[in-house]
């Protein structure tokens, strides 16, 4: 995992001084201090800042693409310009002056001093042309140009020779360059050999073979075919040396840990002559050489020669052309005065006797085929801690020999087809014999031969029967011998790998599953390989994880968090390393956030033990402000509002501490269970969840068979306070604390230990066991091979513990589409299916989401939102409709749309919300609250819609056409329109009988008008210039499909108001007629019921 001990790597001053608003000359670098002691010392470097992008806008773009090359020749070496170079915008190799462009050509123009004055830009071309083919010539002599040594050694001199030496720099001509160098190298003073001071860094590892480790295990003579690149090549220190090793490893720490001290005893430091001044006046102090040869020697100024076949071939030709005149024995003198030291570097001789050291060792001798082919079964496969790691090891090479193999799983092809040949197992015989033991521990653990180990195994292959415990037990045993004697250093070298100083950043999306299940019978834990860089955004099937941890923080040594090299602010809630947490929750998944320390063995042991409360006590503090600090986001907060509080917008759901190579004694177990008694309260007053990671070793045996904090003895007492305190926590789906067991491969066995384990325990009966067990989550570390096996594990966890755990798994194998749920998980080989059949309700078949459940659940924030909207609306034509009458009359002739636009929608949403809401799953765990808000629902639409159909005023017969025998029955309706006269009120007879007009009613604003005129004069407000004609209504007889114009007006704007007077139910006419029976009725002309006068 990660680790912290390298911290705050500045990568160029320049940068960093423009972010932060340093002052920065033309040609200074000034130091930047760190906020914390830094562990490691970087070079920091100057830029030209006069040096402006504007500059370069003459130049076409072949000239900068030019420009660039010249300059990957030149600075290629150095890991900040191949970071660059690599970067995928490729800012380095696309013809523009940009950002990081113009970066590198500041940082050039600081390395030779280039002056900005007018059309510099334009000659800089060709300057660079000039140090690119300099650097051709003489890579070395480039190399020194551009070190930190060189300039701080230029910056010392007067300043009459560093202005001539700028000079020699702004020129650029090869015989100056080189004059300069050989001046820079005669200052240098032999270098002391580095003391040898390598200790544990106490570092985050993670360990996992990937295809070029197995490549390197396997073949023959790579370790020196490595070790041939640096052949001659010049290193300024033993410790620069060991730099360049270590990136020629590949950066494979532990194989230069190993490899470095036959290195180092066969380095050689090689040394130079150089005469000059200073050489040349202690050697006059000493008289040691003759005036007149000290004279010549003198006008042949500053020379530097790098070997003694250069010296001594440099004296001859002076001498032959006359010279230098000058005796054997001076020869001698001089090269013994002028000796200076030049570098340290590999030669051949050197590579030759490295390479006879190296001849027995397993991976420049080569590992067999036969173990790297089990090995490849590992591929890929990160392993959280070394033992897992190496159970796994043991256990595909213990498959692969195959002895007592009816001892194996039978109903598991993948085993039987990694069992090996007899003809392999002979041909490892013979490649095992050559090797020298290495053994991981510095013990033999294999007593007997070679001989008498492949006797047994032999035997042990041919065996027909079951082997018996002991006889099973020994052929592991003897498997596990040769690999920690023989193999396991060099595979764990090389599987061991740091993690990253820069965590990336989590970018992470749902998947189409939709969101994890709360209701599953037993819990899947997943682990985020936080540490892998991803090309794309990573999908996450949160339906089969219904808790995640994804990220992990580190803890020094006062107790503060760190994210991979740098300081982690507990309190930053904008963040973009918790923007996976808001994905996570829209997916109803719980998120964890992994505690981790390990480095227990250096500081924290000079610790008094108040010193040690003080850090637990700080570590308590930052989990409950990472946890509790709610995050201020606009959209969390939205979400936090939409739930009413029920649901606080923070930043994870609870902690999993991981604490490896913690002290076993019983102070330390003592403090460790204060710190987490107390630490277990606080979360639980804020609802937050407890988990302990630990590796199986440890937890059934105790860190150096001692019971320690994290022995199965303490983590019993642990978790039977937890039940004494709460009681209602039986474990399994509602339990909020767990211990997660990294499982020892093969997991077949290592299952059914862990469970033994348990089940052997005195202090644990009954109740108290099974709640034990249903606290436990075994981590499997998948191969994604083995799925028959992943099948049986997971069944079992099912049924004998609370759950199962995967450290890092196949996320793109997790995310993917069922496709057949009929498959079991050997034949679909995808995650989710395994899980999904195992972990859901074991009577049904697997059950994939639809699109409803999927939308409702993931937006269930926004459907809350919309709820809350629709019911406001709901809430607010109530209120219109009971105290305005303009509004109850609206509501009234448009209440089906109201219905339809506001209270459907709003019924609708609801029942998604009840039916797949998690914060709701309670209240719809059952049918009858849902059965009970529908029918309410339903009856309120129902009850409203009665009550405005009983005011309806037209009767149930107008809805047909009726015919009545005595006479007829007469409809009367009007219509207003508009036509060349202006506007008209036309009367209409649709009935079958004739009408005789009894009594008009007018109503304007609620007040009753005697007649035509006066109502008209109010809506008009008794405006002289409207012209308007009306006809006497009153016994007016409109026959069987007639009309009657009742009133036209010829004034434009005067009709309109009337018009909209009419429209608003402002103006309301009700006529009264009678027809050829005693009956009566009343109109409003588009409504019709019956009366009765006396």
């Amino acid at each position: 995992m990660k680790h912290f001990s390298q911290l705050h790597r500045l990568k160029t001053l320049g940068m960093l001084a423009i972010c932060l608003g340093m002052p920065v000359g033309a040609f200074a670098a000034e130091p930047v201090l760190a906020a914390k002691p830094v562990v490691r010392s970087y070079t920091l470097v100057g830029y030209n800042r006069n040096i402006k992008q504007s500059d370069f806008d003459g130049l076409g773009k072949a000239t900068v693409l030019q420009l660039q090359q010249q300059l990957k020749d030149i600075y290629k070496q150095l890991p900040d310009w191949q970071s660059d170079y690599a970067m995928k915008e490729q800012p380095l190799n696309d013809g523009i002056v940009g950002r990081i462009t113009l970066s590198w050509l500041q940082r050039y123009g600081f390395n030779f001093k280039i002056v900005t004055d007018a059309g510099y830009a334009q000659a800089l071309p060709a300057h660079v042309a000039r140090v690119a083919a300099f650097g051709s010539a003489h890579p070395t002599e480039l190399g020194v140009l551009l070190g930190p040594e060189f300039e701080d050694w230029d910056e010392e001199q007067p300043a009459a020779v560093k202005a001539k030496d700028y000079g020699a720099r702004q020129r650029a001509a090869e015989a100056e360059l080189l004059e300069l160098v050989n001046r820079f190298r005669a200052s240098r003073v032999t270098a002391p050999r580095p003391t040898d001071t390598s200790t544990d860094s106490n570092g985050y590892f993670s360990y996992v073979l990937r295809k070029d480790d197995l490549e390197l295990l396997q073949g023959k003579d790579q370790l020196a075919q490595k070790l041939m690149t640096l052949k001659d090549k010049h290193f300024r220190s033993q410790e620069e040396m060991k730099v360049g090793l270590l990136h020629t490893l590949g950066n494979r720490e532990e194989l230069l840990k190993s490899l470095w001290p036959v290195v180092k005893s066969n380095t050689r430091g090689f040394y130079g002559f150089l005469i000059n001044s200073t050489t040349l006046d202690k050697l006059e102090k000493s008289n040691t050489l003759e005036p007149a040869t000290m004279d010549q020697l003198r006008e042949l100024g500053t020379v530097y020669l790098p070997s003694q076949d250069a010296y001594d071939s440099y004296i001859a030709d002076r001498t032959n052309d006359g010279t230098l005149k000058i005796t054997e024995e001076e020869i001698a003198l001089l090269a013994k005065g002028t000796r200076v030291f030049d570098n340290f570097h590999l030669d051949e001789q050197s590579l030759d006797t490295i390479h006879n050291q190296l001849k027995d060792n397993v991976l420049n001798a080569g590992m067999p085929a036969q173990v790297v082919r089990m090995l490849e079964q590992m591929q890929d496969v990160s392993y959280a801690e070394l033992s897992i790691f190496r159970s796994a090891a043991i256990s595909k090479i213990d498959f692969g020999i195959g002895m007592c193999k009816l001892n194996a799983p039978t109903n598991n092809p993948y085993v039987s087809n990694l069992r090996i040949s007899d003809d392999d197992t002979a041909a490892l015989e013979k490649q095992l014999q050559v090797l020298h033991p290495h053994s991981v521990d510095g013990t033999n653990h294999l007593v007997k031969g070679w001989d008498d180990a492949f006797q047994q195994i032999n035997a042990l292959r041919a065996k027909a029967e079951l082997c018996d415990d002991a006889t099973d037990k020994q052929s592991k045993e003897l498997v596990a011998n040769i690999y920690l004697t023989y193999l396991g250093v060099a595979i764990e070298n090389l599987a061991r790998k740091r993690m990253p100083d820069t965590i990336p950043t989590i970018q992470i999306k749902g998947g189409k599953c939709g969101c994890a299940l709360d209701d599953l019978p037993r819990i899947t834990y997943g682990f985020y390989p936080y540490w892998e860089k991803k090309e794309q955004v990573q999908s996450i099937n949160f339906r089969a994880l219904n808790r995640v941890a994804f990220q992990a923080l580190a803890v020094d040594n006062v107790g503060n968090f760190m994210l991979g090299a740098d300081n982690f602010d507990v309190t930053d809630v904008g963040s973009a390393e918790t923007a996976f947490v808001r994905v996570a929750h829209q997916y109803n998944s719980k998120v964890d956030w992994v505690i981790q320390k390990n480095d227990w063995d250096g500081d924290w042991k000079s610790f008094s033990a108040q010193s040690r409360k003080a850090v637990f006590a700080k570590i308590r503090a930052n989990i409950m402000a990472l946890l509790t600090t709610p995050m201020s986001d606009t959209v969390s907060k939205l979400k936090g509002y939409s739930t009413l509080g029920l649901e606080q917008p923070r930043r994870g759901d609870g902690v999993t501490l991981y604490f490896p190579n913690y002290p076993d004694d019983a102070e330390a177990t003592s403090e460790f269970n204060t710190f987490f008694l107390a630490l277990r309260t606080q979360l639980d007053d804020e609802g937050l969840g407890l988990n302990i990671l630990v590796a199986q070793n440890v937890l059934m045996a105790g860190r150096n068979g001692g019971p320690g904090a994290f022995g199965l003895a303490n983590l019993i007492t642990l978790r039977k306070k937890r039940s004494a305190t709460e009681p209602s926590r039986p474990g399994g789906p509602e339990n909020d604390e767990f211990i997660l067991v990294l499982l020892n491969e093969p997991s077949s066995d290592a299952k059914k230990a862990l469970r033994a384990s348990i089940e052997r325990d005195s202090a644990l009966h009954g109740s108290d066991r099974a709640d034990f067990l249903r606290s436990l989550l075994p981590v499997l570390h998948f191969d994604n091979r083995n799925w028959q096996q992943l099948e049986d594990d997971i069944v079992y966890a099912r049924d004998s513990f609370g759950g199962v755990g995967l450290w890092a798994p196949d996320f793109d194998n997790l995310a993917q589409p069922v496709q057949d749920p009929s498959l079991s998980c050997l034949q679909s080989k995808q995650l989710n299916i395994c899980l999904a059949r195992n972990y859901s309700d074991p009577t049904e078949e697997i059950k994939l989401p639809g699109p409803l459940e999927s939308f409702a659940c993931v937006q269930r924030w926004t459907l809350r939102v919309i709820l809350a909207v629709l019911l406001a609306i709901i809430f607010t034509v109530v209120v219109l409709f009971f105290r305005f009458c303009g509004a109850q009359n609206f509501i009234k002739k448009y209440f089906l749309y109201v219905l339809l636009l506001v209270a459907i929608p709003a019924l609708l949403v609801f029942t998604m919300l009840l039916l797949y809401d998690p914060l709701l799953a309670r209240l719809s765990s059952g049918n009858l609250p849902f059965f009970m808000m529908a029918v309410f629902c339903m009856a309120i639409l129902i009850a409203g819609y009665i009550y405005l159909r009983q005011r309806r005023r037209v009767p149930m017969r107008q809805r047909g056409t009726l015919v009545r025998h005595d006479g007829g029955l007469p409809i009367l309706v009007w219509r207003t329109e508009a036509s060349e006269h202006g506007f008209e009120w036309v009367i209409r007879n649709n009935g079958s009988g004739y009408a005789i007009i009894k009594n008009v009613e007018i109503m304007f604003d609620n007040h009753p008008f005697a007649d035509v005129k006066a109502a008209l004069d109010s809506v008009l407000a008794t405006d002289t210039k409207v012209q308007w004609k009306s006809m006497p209504l009153l016994g007016k007889k409109v026959d069987a499909g007639g009309e009657l114009l009742a009133l036209t007006i010829a004034d434009a704007d005067a009709a309109r108001e009337v018009e909209s007077r009419l429209a608003e139910g402002q103006l309301v006419v009700h006529i009264v007629y009678g027809g050829a029976s005693s009956e009566h009725w009343i109109t409003d002309g588009k409504e019709v019921r019956s009366i009765s006068i006396t």
